[in-house]
């Protein structure tokens, strides 16, 4: 039996995708691409051909991923190969998954009740009733699910009181390259008894193990809130507006007020209005950001040709969102050319190519800024000791 046989025979019969069903899917809300699926080339003694196949699993029933990753492992037990033929894998330069995280995690987590494929605003609801709250806030919180966040350690709004994901996360489990279940469920919040393996796989994004449940930290509501819209001329006087702001906190808005504010925040498609978005997630320190800024709006027209830019947030715990609008005949391009511009100019500052969203594949050249060979290295050895055979997420962040 095949290894897309032994998948339909644990997920079901339709529930693996091939490569002309991917190809329909787009790459991203922001992307004009679609998916595609791994190639792997059959090179035999007198003839060479290609096709290309994609093993993305929807199971319709439980499914335990200790199964499908095992399997993942050993492709080949059991049968051996005609002789004079030999597989070899090329890893595709594009993104590949299904439709949504809920569907990945089906394939790869048990059927629990509880903790797999939960939207984070499913959560932020039902712990509100107990007049509870889970801090982690973000514009996608009605479709991105906590395994994805704690896969890619999601900001948030309110990185600067809270955190980020990894700092909500006391505990989580985890299934290996090779089918073994990591159980580290702890509860309390302090806990010093020798490594903190949690921290290995949040913010991995799925090369290191598929995270199955996590355990997290749940806040008292705030009895009320205060919000405000404040302008200032400069970025460098954000840092004296946010030492007020810890210093004496006043005045309040309504919740309706509140909700219409941030409303704005969260309307970002408007920025694809018009043209195609070149979306950039840096972080610098905040005294930098004006430097940064002004030389990058200096730098564009000449790369790129007029554009409109954008530069948003959140400013307070040094995160930049910088967005450059662009033609859409010629994204592909003058994305090359103003990527050399954003991430080139970090480097000057020790910033971060990415303060969120992440590595992937796209920031993939551009991770030496951010860390150095011995770093980079050593998330290698990680890589191989935990992945030995390169199944999850192969090709991504280095």
């Amino acid at each position: 039996m095949n290894t897309v046989a032994s998948l339909r025979a644990l997920v079901g019969e339709t529930a693996v995708l091939d490569a002309s069903a991917l190809a329909t899917r787009s790459a991203g809300v922001l992307r004009s691409d679609h998916l595609k699926a791994t190639l792997i080339k059959s090179l035999a003694a007198r003839s060479s051909r290609s096709r290309a196949v994609c093993r993305v699993a929807k199971p319709r029933r439980a499914a335990r991923p200790a199964c499908v990753l095992r399997l993942a492992a050993h492709p080949d037990s059991g049968r051996s190969h005609p002789r004079g033929l030999v597989q070899r894998r090329l890893q595709a330069q594009a993104l590949v998954r299904p439709s949504t995280t809920e569907e990945l995690s089906r394939v790869l987590a048990w059927c629990h009740a509880q903790g797999i494929g939960v939207v984070l605003q499913a959560l932020q609801e039902a712990v509100e009733a107990h007049d509870l709250v889970f801090p982690l806030d973000l514009g996608a919180r009605g479709s991105a699910t906590l395994g994805g966040n704690a896969a890619t350690n999601a900001g948030s709004n309110r990185a600067i009181r809270y955190g980020m994901m990894r700092d909500m996360v006391p505990g989580l489990e985890v299934v290996l390259a090779d089918g073994t279940v990591v159980s580290s469920m702890n509860r309390p919040i302090k806990s010093n008894t020798g490594d903190d393996l949690k921290q290995l796989f949040i913010g991995s994004e799925g090369t290191l193990g598929v995270i199955t449940r996590l355990v997290l930290r749940l806040r008292e509501k705030p009895q009320s809130h205060q919000a405000a819209l404040v302008a200032v001329e400069r970025f460098d006087a954000v840092a004296a507006l946010l030492k007020h702001m810890d210093r004496s906190l006043g005045g309040a808005l309504s919740d309706a007020d509140m909700q219409a504010l941030w409303s704005l925040r969260d309307d970002v498609m408007q920025v694809t209005v018009g043209g195609a978005p070149v979306v950039f997630d840096v972080s610098l320190p905040i005294a930098e950001m004006q430097a940064f800024v002004t030389a990058l709006r200096q730098a564009l027209p000449q790369a790129i040709g007029e554009h409109p830019l954008w530069v948003f947030g959140h400013l307070g715990d040094g995160n930049l969102h910088v967005i450059v609008q662009v033609p859409a005949p010629d994204h592909l391009a003058l994305r090359q050319r103003g990527e050399a511009l954003v991430y080139e100019g970090l480097r000057a500052f020790c910033g971060s190519v990415s303060a969120e969203h992440g590595i992937g594949l796209e920031k993939k050249p551009w991770l030496p800024i951010s860390r150095n060979p011995g770093e980079i290295a050593l998330m290698r050895c990680l890589k191989q000791a935990l992945d030995p055979k390169n199944i999850l997420n192969p090709g991504k962040m280095f």
